[in-house]
């Protein structure tokens, strides 16, 4: 694929029919970054991050590749949009993993501190009400209480899975089309960048995502296969990918090939 031919398909129209492509990203990014040159470093960081936090609770999935949420997301990713074209991005797996990223430490903290309180501590007076109802009501289950924890430790694992298996976005080299870089959650910090080229290794990509007729028996095998396998597979790993979030379908079909 020409780097013409990729720019045309890359390209988008607004208002006045002006091309949006990486090089009207750039020139986009200089101007904006003159006009915060003259805050102060502090305001800066703390619009940053008010704009951030806004972002994942109110941007609207369908304006993924407007301007303004792209130059967003170049900036994040510390992506040069003269050199990474975005191509795909899934809003929905970008909220979840940063709600994950925030849940996770509060949930192991506060386990962590309860077990520690219920093995240091054996007066009912010394550890926490929270440690101490939870013992009792163990206490009461007896046996049974191990189907709760395999309740609660099924659903989070399939969460986590989830989470794992859904790329948030793909950029694609400008200069060098078949080089991509795909951004994933990872336990512990917020995201990952793995680089991967389109002439190495075997790129799959069966049904895509869960379809609105999977009702019966064998969609109800499909839905499960795609939540803990994936329905694609590049980079080395399995990926779920949604047939949405992507820039176009001839962007998708020439990075896998088809």
């Amino acid at each position: 694929m020409s780097i013409r031919l990729l720019e045309r398909h890359v390209g988008r129209r607004i208002g006045t029919g002006t091309i949006i492509t990486a090089r009207t990203l750039s020139s986009e990014k200089l101007q904006s970054g003159k006009k915060v040159q003259t805050e102060s470093p502090v305001t800066a960081i703390e619009d940053s991050w008010k704009e951030r936090i806004k972002s994942y609770v109110t941007d609207d999935p369908s304006d993924r590749f407007t301007l303004k949420q792209m130059l967003k997301v170049h900036t994040y990713d510390q992506k040069d949009p003269k050199e990474w074209i975005l191509i795909y991005r899934d809003v929905s797996a970008t909220r979840i993993s940063g709600a994950f990223s925030i849940i996770c430490p509060i949930i192991v903290s506060v386990v962590a501190i309860m077990i520690y309180d219920g093995m240091v501590h054996e007066g009912k007076k010394e550890r926490l009400s929270a440690t101490q109802r939870l013992i009792s009501d163990s206490e009461e289950l007896g046996v049974l209480v191990i189907v709760p924890c395999l309740l609660v430790g099924g659903v989070a694992t399939v969460l986590l899975r989830v989470n794992y298996l859904r790329p948030l976005r793909i950029y694609q080299c400008y200069k060098n089309p078949g080089e991509y870089v795909v951004v994933t959650p990872r336990v512990g910090s917020f995201h990952r960048q793995i680089e991967f080229k389109r002439s190495e290794g075997e790129k799959t990509l069966t049904r895509e995502f869960i379809s609105s007729d999977d009702t019966q028996r064998a969609g109800l095998n499909n839905l499960w296969s795609e939540l803990l396998h994936g329905n694609a597979s590049f980079a080395g790993r399995k990926f779920l990918m949604d047939p949405d979030c992507w820039r176009s379908a001839k962007l998708k079909n020439f990075m896998f090939n088809f």
